[in-house]
């Protein structure tokens, strides 16, 4: 299944990007979600990673899915963007997210381009839930999931922004 999220912020790449790395913003962010949630920010000559790891409980999974999860699940959510911008500010990276135990991936890229006076961010990738019997009529249920990490990493970077 194909995911798309596309975002507009009204500031430039370089200070929306400077947020997205800050370990500090990404563990607020993510305090609030599933049980003992990790944020990480590594940055390095070649790439910059953020690295966040969720365990989320599988209620309201079909009872299949469930039996096959278990009561929760651990998901990884690795980015890695390249560490030099271009020259306009645009960086481009890539995002895989996988649950530990489960046969649920996500393989896709990231964009943060200038628009405007501002900035997009794009998240797209190919998801893709192999859970026999079920697998497909649950992929839509996680991308919504998904979804709603991303749309609320968009929220918090805009109220950071004071946008």
């Amino acid at each position: 299944m194909r995911f798309h999220r596309a975002y507009s912020f009204d500031a430039p790449c370089e200070q929306v990007y400077d947020l997205l790395m800050d370990e500090g913003f990404q563990r607020e962010r993510v305090a609030r979600t599933g049980t003992d949630p990790r944020a990480e920010v590594t940055r390095g000559s070649d790439a910059d990673v953020v690295s966040i790891v969720l365990n989320l409980p599988t209620d309201g999974a079909p009872g299949p899915a469930k039996k096959f999860l278990g009561d929760s699940l651990t998901v990884t959510d690795d980015r890695r963007w390249e560490s030099d911008a271009a020259s306009d500010g645009a960086r481009r990276g890539t995002v895989v997210v996988r649950v530990k135990g489960a046969p649920v991936t996500m393989d896709g890229t990231l964009s943060l381009t200038p628009e405007g006076q501002g900035c997009s961010l794009v998240v797209e990738g190919d998801l893709t839930c192999s859970i026999p019997l079920v697998g497909r009529s649950l992929e839509g249920q996680i991308a919504e999931v998904i979804g709603g990490f991303v749309d609320s990493e968009a929220r918090a970077v805009r109220r950071r922004l004071g946008a």
